[in-house]
């Protein structure tokens, strides 16, 4: 795929570098046309957005399969907070890696998991981790709650099993 702005090679996006996409919308903006930021089809003057129908579609469908997956994991790891039972909005729930040495990738940043990815790798990677709200991920981050903390939490057995998982 080329850069819709300079030309340049990309891998699977529409621009090489952010600096690029700037350039593009601004040029759109001066010349009073738009163009589709992931296709570079022209959009009619009346369309809002930066899509044009066919790719505004494939973006939406992004969107739900990302909420799709997430809802799944959620699900897989038991629906609520391990350490407060939260569970009132999926999107206040995250996964913890009980050891980030062993992290392959971020499962909450769903743009990087290609349509590719099986189910099976996805919930690899789970195994090695919590589900808790953004309040308790906050204090596990600030070392409010420890280690000791969450194994106590969630049994000691079940804290070494995702601390060696790989």
């Amino acid at each position: 795929m080329l850069c819709l702005n300079c030309g340049k090679e990309t891998k699977n996006t529409s621009f090489c570098c952010s600096k690029c996409r700037k350039e593009f919308i601004l040029n759109q903006k001066r010349n009073k046309k738009r163009f589709c930021i992931a296709c570079g089809k022209e959009l009619p003057k009346k369309k809002k957005n930066y899509y044009c129908k066919e790719c505004e579609t494939k973006h939406f469908f992004d969107k739900n399969y990302k909420r799709i997956i997430k809802l799944k994991a959620i699900e897989y790891k038991g629906g609520k907070c391990a350490i407060c039972g939260y569970d009132k909005t999926l999107f206040a729930l995250t996964f913890h890696h009980v050891n980030p040495k062993n992290k392959k990738f971020n499962i909450s940043n769903f743009s990087k998991i290609d349509k590719g990815m099986v189910w099976e790798r996805v919930k690899h990677e789970l195994d090695k981790c919590i589900l808790v709200c953004n309040n308790c991920h906050c204090e596990i981050n600030s070392e409010l709650i420890t280690d000791e903390m969450i194994a106590e939490t969630i049994g000691e057995k079940n804290f070494i099993k995702l601390y060696n998982t790989k």
